[in-house]
């Protein structure tokens, strides 16, 4: 499929706009990426940043689930806590967790800029999840 650009030219315009179509006239799907939507990250508690190296043992206060909902080209899914059925959580309260560092992932801001944000990972049972929201976690000590 070839693409061509056409340029309409209005007299007293100071900018020209662009209008993409291909061979057949229709204009493109339009731009969609499964990113996921970018997340503020919540600051550290006190005392908290002495424990993240790789390897650092931590537990989780709350049942957790993965968020499959925005998986796309993050690797690793993120922690959301199930507030009803904790029974029924992938991850159980108090499941030990094992701190593997920093990744840099994509993620698309309200206004459509795609951000490159670092992401703190967890090793927990057989998978490895990004956390946000260290309110939800606690190093072991």
């Amino acid at each position: 499929m070839a693409w061509s650009s056409t340029y309409k030219k209005k007299r007293n315009a100071s900018r020209s706009s662009v209008t993409w179509t291909d061979n057949s006239g229709a204009k493109p799907a339009p731009f969609a990426q499964a990113i996921p939507r970018y997340e503020e990250t919540r600051p550290l508690p006190p005392g908290y940043e002495e424990h993240l190296y790789v390897g650092a043992l931590w537990t989780n206060t709350f049942a957790m689930n993965p968020d499959m909902t925005e998986i796309g080209k993050c690797t690793f899914p993120g922690l959301v806590v199930m507030h009803w059925q904790a029974e029924l959580a992938t991850i159980k309260l108090k499941s030990m967790m094992i701190y593997s560092g920093i990744v840099r992932v994509d993620e698309r801001e309200k206004n459509g800029r795609i951000v490159s944000v670092p992401r703190h990972t967890f090793v927990v049972g057989d998978g490895r999840y990004i956390v946000t929201d260290f309110s939800q976690i606690k190093p072991i000590i």
